[in-house]
């Protein structure tokens, strides 16, 4: 039978660590806010672009973009209508902005992914320091969830030989702290 003691141990040791978690990630979120789509693009986006039905059109046919375009077009944003007055495809544009919100976010991504990063060690740096068995575990959990978290967030954008040493650095740090701890 588990002792009313362990059980209240384990709560605040699981309430530590999630509050933690919460404290770090809404302090990122006041204190850093992200990109906002809008600010970059104007409407929305379509994968392949049809006519608009502003009204019963009647003639609307799909025209397809210019092979030249596609290649300008290829790494540096997405190919986007232009609409005539009925609602139908005119021509078609270069649009740059989804890739440059794209970008801002990978950049707000990975300064999430280091301040996260900080407060993971912070946390697990102070576990060391501390006797209290629910506060240190407490800390200790938070601190590498807030890194987790913050490896999730920038993973796809992560380069792989960083996301090799990321984990290997996180592997050394558990390690050590759990020599420390464990002895």
């Amino acid at each position: 039978m588990i002792k009313l003691e362990t059980m209240k141990r384990y709560g605040f040791l699981l309430a530590i660590a999630i509050v933690l978690v919460i404290f770090v990630n809404v302090g990122v979120n006041t204190f850093y806010k992200p990109p906002k789509y809008e600010d970059f693009c104007v409407g929305g986006f379509f994968e392949k672009p049809y006519a608009i039905p502003i009204r019963e059109v009647k003639d609307c046919k799909y025209i397809e973009p210019s092979e030249e375009l596609k290649n300008e077009c290829k790494d540096v944003g997405d190919i986007a209508p232009r609409y005539d007055e009925e609602g139908c495809i005119e021509t078609y544009y270069c649009e740059t902005c989804n890739k440059e919100f794209n970008n801002d976010m990978s950049l707000y991504n990975r300064n999430v992914f280091i301040i996260l990063s900080l407060a993971g060690v912070l946390s697990i740096v102070a576990s060391l320091m501390l006797a209290n068995y629910a506060v240190v575990n407490g800390l200790l959990f938070g601190g590498i969830i807030n890194i987790l978290i913050g490896i999730v967030r920038y993973w796809s954008d992560m380069d792989e030989y960083f996301r090799f040493i990321i984990s290997g650095v996180i592997l050394a740090v558990l390690i050590f702290v759990a020599y420390k701890r464990l002895k």
